[in-house]
């Protein structure tokens, strides 16, 4: 089912991966990859005849794009993505991001003790402020449907409101 590739085939579709929003004339290809023309064609011919890239002519030019449409070809720019990724170390930036976002990003934060029944007014009890270390509330998009709202529970001053009746 599979047919091997050699090492300027898997040159050329890994260069059009990186690339895959841009179209390419032949001669681009061959120079960007320091190969030969007629190397370069003989990947393309064969890249085209899998379906990978999208060949179009125009005049007595061709043009080649990567054909994302294509599942294996979406996969594997995918792949090629997700190790780029992994490879410049952004996956441990992201965590920290996560956790800056979590603690900085403000959310509804009871200002003073709160008992279970207790009808919520922001400013009163509850205003949007960032938690810091603290539970984190609902989002400040909620705020309009909290306010009036009875409390589900005993809430500590500088905890976050998830739950309200």
């Amino acid at each position: 089912m599979f047919e091997k590739f050699n090492k300027k085939e898997l040159g050329v579709l890994d260069y059009l991966l990186q690339h895959c929003e841009k179209e390419f004339h032949l001669r681009e290809i061959s120079r960007s990859l320091k190969v030969s023309s007629s190397t370069a064609k003989m990947a393309l011919d064969k890249l085209i005849k899998k379906g990978f890239i999208k060949e179009k002519r125009t005049a007595n030019l061709r043009i080649f794009k990567c054909d994302i449409d294509n599942l294996i070809v979406r996969q594997m720019k995918i792949t090629k993505n997700i190790s780029w990724i992994m490879e410049k170390g952004l996956i441990e930036i992201l965590k920290e991001e996560l956790e800056l976002r979590r603690f900085a990003t403000r959310s509804i934060q009871a200002i003073k003790p709160i008992s279970k029944g207790d009808t919520l007014r922001e400013g009163v009890n509850f205003d949007v402020l960032r938690p810091g270390n603290r539970v984190r509330g609902l989002e400040a998009r909620f705020l309009e449907l909290l306010n009036g709202k009875k409390a589900k529970h005993n809430i500590e001053i500088g905890d976050g409101i998830t739950e309200f009746e």
